[in-house]
């Protein structure tokens, strides 16, 4: 009876392990896939700005928030809060500068908010560095 018990014991213990490193391949996968796109549509509003097709940008920036706001509530339980906060915070900035036709000001913006979404899927990444 107590092998029996070890061996279940232990068949458990892989089984909950395997499912973990799956989650935990499927979890970052998604936040790569997901920032990769996020980093394509900043591409197409950095270059709307600096050509100076302000509408453009508007709508490509409201097609962003809206896939955003699709994708904000799987990354919030993913990632830490305050990252989401930061892109929430820089979306709305990057809106209003386009809205005031500040060239400047809005591609640093779009800077800001591809640095905080190519980080996110790095930070998250199992290693080392992330672990200590």
């Amino acid at each position: 009876m107590r092998h029996s018990a070890t061996v279940r014991i232990l068949g458990a213990i892989t089984a909950l392990t395997l499912i973990i490193i799956l989650l935990s391949v499927f979890s970052q996968r998604f936040l790569y896939n997901g920032s990769q796109n996020m980093k394509q549509s900043i591409d197409a509003v950095e270059t709307s700005i600096g050509s100076s097709k302000w509408n453009q940008a508007d709508a490509q920036l409201t097609q962003m928030i809206n896939s955003w706001s699709g994708v904000k509530g799987y990354w919030s339980a993913l990632i830490d809060h305050q990252e989401i906060d930061n892109i929430d915070e820089t979306l709305a900035k990057l809106q209003m500068f386009i809205k005031g036709k500040d060239n400047a000001s809005a591609l640093a913006e779009a800077a800001a908010l591809r640095l905080f979404i190519i980080h996110i899927p790095e930070r998250e990444k199992p290693s080392l560095v992330n672990i200590f």
